[in-house]
Formats: structure tokens, sequence, C-alpha cells
């Protein structure tokens, strides 16, 4: 009878602490809202796309736009510049070193120059700097991108994943599970840029 006893009570104590658990993953989110407000991811694919119109990468932009950018990447005549024998040249020219080197970029280069919330998306300006001062072509000014970015939710109602989804976003948990708690992801809405490497190129030819 004792053992009866004791087996039946903690049938009822895992049952206690199954309800618990189950409140809590009932009452956690099934999506990590928390993630819009961590602006890193927003910057990084802010970046990556600043950095694809420097060097007219249309196929990567197409990926990573949405809405008015897409329709604007695709009606645009994006093209990237193929250097090949074109630095010899301009070494033979005698350009500056100075002049030459952003036609090397590195996505680092492009440095965030402003950040601000424009409900709902988050609008960044990068310039593309070089030996510590941002390039520009003389009377056209800086070469800067200005990038608009949101955060795209599409909706998962499936039990399996929604229940991952909760059990991802619990207190505890969420710190680690990252990307698992959530379907929705950054993207871009909008974008404008003063102009691009293949421009700046043109001006180099057309220069010296």
């Amino acid at each position: 009878m004792i053992r009866g006893f004791k087996r039946n009570t903690k049938i009822v104590i895992m049952l206690i602490v199954l309800l618990i658990i189950g409140v809590f993953i009932y009452k956690s989110p099934d999506e990590a809202y928390w993630l819009e407000e961590k602006p890193y991811d927003a910057i990084k694919i802010g970046r990556t796309f600043a950095y694809c119109l420097l060097i007219g990468y249309k196929q990567k932009l197409l990926k990573i736009a949405v809405g008015p950018a897409k329709t604007k990447v695709e009606n645009s005549n994006f093209h990237e510049i193929v250097l090949g024998n074109t630095l010899d040249e301009l070494e033979k020219r005698k350009v500056p070193i100075q002049i030459i080197s952003p036609l090397l970029p590195d996505q680092n280069d492009l440095d965030l120059i402003e950040l601000k919330k424009v409900e709902p998306f988050i609008v960044m300006m990068f310039g593309y700097k070089k030996w510590d001062k941002i390039v520009e072509i003389p009377g056209r000014g800086k070469m800067l991108f200005f990038v608009t970015v949101g955060y795209y939710k599409p909706i998962d109602d499936r039990i399996i994943p929604k229940l991952v989804r909760k059990i991802a976003n619990l207190p505890l948990l969420r710190n680690f599970t990252g990307r698992m708690g959530t379907t929705g992801r950054w993207v871009v809405y909008n974008y404008n840029y003063t102009y691009s490497l293949s421009d700046y190129l043109d001006w180099i030819l057309k220069t010296y």
C-alpha cells in the first residue's frame, strides 16, 4: 500500500511538473520578436546589400530585396566591373594608388554612418571608405548607400514548427536557440545610392 502511495505521488508530481512546463510553453511567444529589437542582423543585411550595390552584384540583390526594392533592382542595369588588365593600365597611366585602391573593395570598408528607426523599418546610411576617408568623385559627392530594411514574418501555423518555436523562445533557452524561434528574416524594402564602383571606374578612365 505504501509502494502504491509513493507511485501515485510520483505520478502526481510528474503531472504537476508537466502542467507547469506546458503553461510556460503555451505562454511562450510563437515568434522571436526580441530579434527585431537587436539591430545587428539588420545592419548585417543592410551592409551586404550596400556592398552588392557597390560592386553591381544584381543576382544577390534580387535575393535580398522585396517589394519596391526588388522592382528597382529588376529595372536597373547593374553590372559587375571586370578589372582584368585594367589595373595594369591604370598603373601605366600613373594613376595614384589612393585613386586605384577603391577598385579593390571589401565589405568591411562600408562604414555605418547613420541608423534610425522609422517604424516599422530601420533606415541606414553607409559610406564607402578607403584611406580613412569616404570615397568620392569630384563634383558628384561622396559614395553613399541608403538602405531601408524591415523584419518580414511569414505565417506558419503548422503544429510541430509552432511548438518548436515556442520551446525555443522560452526565457532560459532563447539566448541559445537563436533563429530556431522565428520564421522571420530581415529584408530590404527600399534603397538609394549616389554611385557605384562602375561609375567610379568610368570617372578614372575619363580623368587619367
